[in-house]
């Protein structure tokens, strides 16, 4: 049964093999992103949609059930891991399991390549991976030496974020039960704190120069982010510490959540003249989707105050005026709405920026394209 969104959240922390030192800041770190993940006031993922894998034995159930979950999901896919990393003599990165030997990596862990192809297999508009292991940078910089180019291409998954830690997980000293990693721990506390200045709901692009930064001021490795596509734009989580003006909510946030649902499951139509033409003249919402041999990717969220056919046309003749975006390329999908919106903009035409978790964040053209989680 496919599913909208979810989150897979693997923490190893015990290991068999003596060579691998037993990790307890891996298990706080998988619980702290839990609880940060499924905050209504931040991430706001709900429950169900969040499957913590803790301390998987074996590398190749974990595969089998990191590739079932995301096979399944259609629309935001989120893979963590916080454990240890070793690389195998082909200079290949594996994500070690509870048994996983050290001398046999590539037999007995989780290779990366493995977690590159439940991406590419995944229906999933939004991927996002990111990984706190020893290592795991490497994938995103590449080692020295052959293994170079495998490393850096192993990112390179259309439509994916890529955030690790540096070389290594950061242990604590063994008296300190409580601590997580320090990777995970600066993570949670950026987002948790928020970022003044940076948008209402923040991506990990928004995050990671204030992770970054305060991993260097406290001497610690510096993290690595990998962005493909617009999903650089993806929103994270909600910014608490977003100084704009403040508001009121018509709808409480599950029923916007329903609406978007219901909004993003219409037929599209190709953007033409043709199409437009036989819109009646209705106040309404629409996206605007682009075509792709994957899956269509939704550029822009707008609403028609008095005529979504006269915003539509304006779109068309703004794209057809454009060197870098062919309209041939693009669809809309729409809802007539029974309310007049333009009572919400008296003297002009109504642009609503939505900001749920797992839409759009928008309001500029529709070659500029940002997505969002959170709002």
């Amino acid at each position: 049964m496919e599913s909208d969104d979810a989150a897979i959240l693997i923490g190893v922390s015990q290991y068999r093999d003596p060579s691998l030192l037993d990790v307890p800041a891996a298990r706080n770190s998988l619980h702290a992103m839990h609880r940060l993940l499924t905050s209504p006031e931040l991430c706001g993922w709900s429950e169900d949609q969040v499957h913590v894998l803790e301390d998987p034995a074996g590398a190749t159930d974990l595969a089998l059930e990191l590739h079932r979950l995301a096979e399944e999901t259609t629309g935001t896919l989120l893979i963590y891991f916080v454990g240890h990393g070793v690389v195998s003599k082909s200079g290949a990165l594996c994500l070690a399991a509870g048994d996983t030997q050290p001398r046999y990596p590539d037999l007995t862990g989780l290779e990366y390549d493995k977690v590159r192809s439940a991406l590419l297999d995944s229906p999933a508009q939004v991927k996002l991976v990111i990984l706190d292991c020893c290592y795991s940078g490497r994938i995103i910089h590449g080692l020295a030496g052959a293994g170079e180019s495998q490393l850096v291409d192993s990112t390179d998954v259309r439509g994916v974020y890529t955030l690790t830690a540096a070389d290594q997980v950061a242990h604590v000293p063994p008296r300190d039960e409580t601590a997580s990693t320090s990777f995970t721990q600066v993570l949670c506390d950026v987002v948790r704190s928020g970022i003044p200045g940076a948008p209402p709901t923040l991506a990990l692009t928004d995050i990671y120069p204030k992770l970054k930064s305060t991993l260097k001021a406290r001497g610690l490795p510096e993290p690595n982010h990998r962005v493909t596509d617009t999903v650089e734009s993806y929103s994270f989580s909600r910014n608490v510490a977003y100084a704009g003006s403040t508001g009121f909510r018509l709808l409480p946030q599950e029923h916007v959540d329903h609406f978007l649902r219901i909004l993003a499951a219409q037929p599209r139509h190709d953007l033409t003249t043709q199409s437009i033409e036989k819109l009646e003249d209705w106040p309404g919402v629409y996206l605007l989707h682009r075509e792709s041999s994957d899956a269509p990717e939704i550029l822009y969220a707008a609403t028609g105050g008095r005529s979504i056919a006269v915003r539509l046309g304006r779109h068309l003749r703004k794209i057809n005026g454009r060197c870098y975006i062919d309209a041939r390329d693009l669809s809309f999908s729409y809802l007539k709405l029974d309310d007049d919106l333009s009572v919400l903009s008296p003297g002009s035409s109504c642009t609503s920026t939505f900001t749920p978790r797992g839409v759009l964040r928008c309001g500029t053209t529709p070659a500029s394209v940002t997505t969002t989680r959170g709002g």
